[in-house]
C-alpha cells in the first residue's frame, strides 16, 4: 500500500521528474503476487488507484535507491544484514516521517487483521508519505 499511496501522491504533485519510488521486501513466498485486495480497496476509498506485484529485495536495490524505508523493525534488520555497510545511511524507517515520530517507530502489517487495521495503516501512509515528500522536495529546491 505504501508504494501506491506514494506513487499517487508524487504524480499529484508532478514529481515524477524528482522522485520515484518501488516496493519490495523478504518474504520468499510472495514474489510474483498482487498487491492484498483490502489494501487496493482501502486506497480505492481514498481516492487512490494502484496495482503492484511483490518482489523480493535486491543487492542491486541498494545502489539504486536513494532512500530504503523499512515499516518495521524485522525489516530492518533484514535490510541492515544485506545492505553493505557503506550505504547503510539510505536506510531508514517509514515512521519516522510520522508527525509527529511514532515512539515505536513501526508500521504493523495489517494482513492478518481486519479492513479497519488496513485503514490504520493507510492513515500512517497518507501522513508519512506527505511528510516524506515535503523533506525530500525541500532539499531538491535548495
Amino acid at each position: 500500500m505504501a508504494e501506491g499511496v506514494l506513487r499517487h501522491k508524487i504524480a499529484q504533485r508532478r514529481l515524477e521528474a524528482h522522485l520515484s519510488c518501488d516496493s519490495a521486501g523478504f518474504d520468499r513466498w510472495t514474489p510474483g503476487w498482487d498487491a492484498d485486495k483490502r489494501a487496493v480497496a482501502t486506497a480505492r476509498e481514498h481516492g487512490i488507484e494502484f496495482a503492484t506485484t511483490a518482489r523480493r529485495v535486491q543487492r542491486g536495490d541498494y545502489e539504486t535507491f536513494d532512500l530504503i524505508l523499512a515499516m518495521d523493525r524485522s525489516n530492518m534488520r533484514s535490510l541492515l544484514q544485506e545492505c553493505p555497510e557503506h550505504l547503510q545511511d539510505k536506510l531508514h524507517m517509514m515512521r519516522e516521517y510520522d508527525q509527529p515520530p511514532a515512539p515505536d517507530g513501526e508500521i504493523a502489517d495489517p494482513y492478518h487483521g481486519s479492513m479497519a487495521d488496513f485503514e490504520t495503516v493507510f492513515e500512517v501512509l497518507d501522513r508519512c508519505t506527505d511528510s516524506l515528500i515535503a523533506r525530500h522536495v525541500s532539499s531538491i529546491n535548495r
